[in-house]
């Protein structure tokens, strides 16, 4: 079971985010500052102690097109003006599926008693409602879907805009290489439309920010500043330990 989830932690979850504005020429300077986990793929984490169990990150390197240059061309589109001779710089970008609820859920039907139960805090969906490591709380989304969420951070200059976007997702998991089209179709559309949120409400509050003149938003949303999660102390238990099971079929 150790090596099927080292075998897990290396999988790749190809993403194609639409982009109906590249190429648009930039009036701002742009800057991409994420950190370099964010550009891999992989588990958050394999412990069933952890908060930020069995959450799934999407890395900059498997989504086409590039993130940051996608990021900065619908900034250009609708922002050229007012950026103009700014400084602008990409501070976060995340992607999660995160199927903590499913897979606590599973693995509390399969084992019981004080121990397990204490392991497995069914309650504990995330390290923060809002975070950077697909963090949520319950009934963000329906029993019967996973949260799709989306984090951006962007600097202008000293100023920080944030959003965060949860869509449902029916599966799971992420598509992999070999999934059929109508499921790599809907895993697009939907990591998509939850970026396009996020970054609909960036433009907004960077509209208000910079202009008397606010441009209608497409899927406005409340957001607050993000932080990483604090990194926990008490000491975890590695899934392999407890058989893993999926939560739903795989596709």
């Amino acid at each position: 079971m150790l090596v099927v989830c080292l075998l897990l932690t290396a999988f790749r979850w190809p993403t194609v985010l639409e982009n109906t504005n590249a190429n648009i020429s930039r009036s701002f300077e742009f800057r991409d500052e994420r950190p370099e986990t964010q550009l891999k793929s992989g588990f958050e984490s394999l412990m069933i102690t952890s908060c930020a169990y069995s959450s799934i990150r999407i890395g900059a390197r498997d989504i086409e097109p590039d993130s940051a240059a996608l990021i900065a061309d619908q900034l250009a589109t609708k922002l050229n003006p007012l950026l103009s001779g700014r400084i602008v710089t990409l501070k976060n970008f995340t992607v999660h599926l995160n199927n903590v609820a499913g897979m606590r859920a599973t693995m509390g039907q399969t084992y019981t008693g004080l121990i397990p139960d204490l392991m497995n805090n069914q309650a504990k969906v995330g390290c923060a409602p809002d975070d950077l490591r697909g963090g949520y709380v319950l009934g963000e989304v329906p029993a019967d879907k996973v949260p799709l969420i989306v984090v951006i951070d962007i600097a202008v200059e000293n100023r920080i805009f944030h959003a965060r976007c949860l869509k449902p997702y029916p599966y799971a998991y992420p598509v992999k290489k070999n999934a059929a089209p109508e499921f790599k179709a809907g895993w697009n559309a939907a990591v998509s439309q939850a970026t396009s949120c996020a970054l609909e409400s960036v433009i907004q509050q960077m509209n208000q920010a910079f202009s008397d003149s606010p441009i209608p938003a497409e899927n406005k949303v409340d957001a607050a500043v993000a932080v990483p999660a604090v990194t926990e102390k008490v000491s975890e238990v590695p899934a392999s330990e407890i058989v893993e099971t999926e939560a739903k079929t795989e596709h």
